[in-house]
């Protein structure tokens, strides 16, 4: 069985599962046992090494019990459409057309800390969310923070994960106040937000470019 083979079938056992949305997870044991009678404990664990490379998985080490730990993979945009992609015969042999995999963003960096703040909440506006980074009485920090928080709703906007609401708040005088978004569901477990310069519609792309 070719490698391009190996990470298909693993591809066509996810979505056999369910697992064909963004933010789906499955454990290790879980996959091994799926693939039983498929492929081979050496030829799973290239396949998913190889779907982490591609960007299709993320991977992350968790706990189990009280002193387990196992791998976890999480879906991804990108591993979205190369499921569907394969649950129809499909075979995809190459991940985003970019030269690699986006590196992953840093947890402390503030876009984390605003895309946590979104997961958490579903619908927000930068007013609220810069009072809630930022330190109470600095005004020009407040204002900084407050312009960085509208420009990153608006990409993700536009990368297709929030929607715009017809409703905004913090009207007051002459100002139209702040613009609302709500996340959409499909990205409600995405632990990463849509990557800047490429549209990433949950159900048919995947994250690319810069924030």
């Amino acid at each position: 069985m070719s490698q391009v083979w190996v990470t298909a079938t693993v591809l066509q056992l996810l979505a056999q599962r369910g697992l064909g949305r963004v933010g789906a997870t499955f454990l290790a044991t879980e996959l091994a046992q799926w693939v039983q009678g498929h492929l081979t404990q050496v030829q799973r664990v290239h396949a998913t090494t190889t779907l982490c490379r591609l960007g299709f998985l993320q991977h992350q080490v968790v706990g189990v019990g009280e002193t387990g730990r196992d791998d976890q993979y999480t879906v991804t945009a990108e591993g979205l459409a190369a499921i569907t992609e394969a649950a129809a015969g499909h075979v995809r042999k190459s991940g985003p057309k970019t030269s690699r995999a986006p590196n992953p963003l840093k947890a402390d960096s503030l876009v984390m800390r605003v895309w946590r703040l979104v997961r958490m909440r579903g619908i927000v506006d930068s007013d609220t969310l810069a009072r809630t980074l930022c330190d109470a009485g600095d005004e020009v920090a407040f204002a900084r923070m407050q312009d960085s928080c509208a420009k990153y709703l608006r990409r993700w906007a536009t990368a297709g994960a929030l929607d715009e609401s017809a409703k905004r708040v913090g009207a007051t005088g002459t100002s139209n106040g702040f613009k609302r978004y709500v996340l959409k569901p499909e990205w409600k477990k995405c632990p990463e937000p849509p990557r800047w310069g490429k549209t990433a519609k949950a159900s048919t792309s995947g994250h690319g470019g810069a924030l």
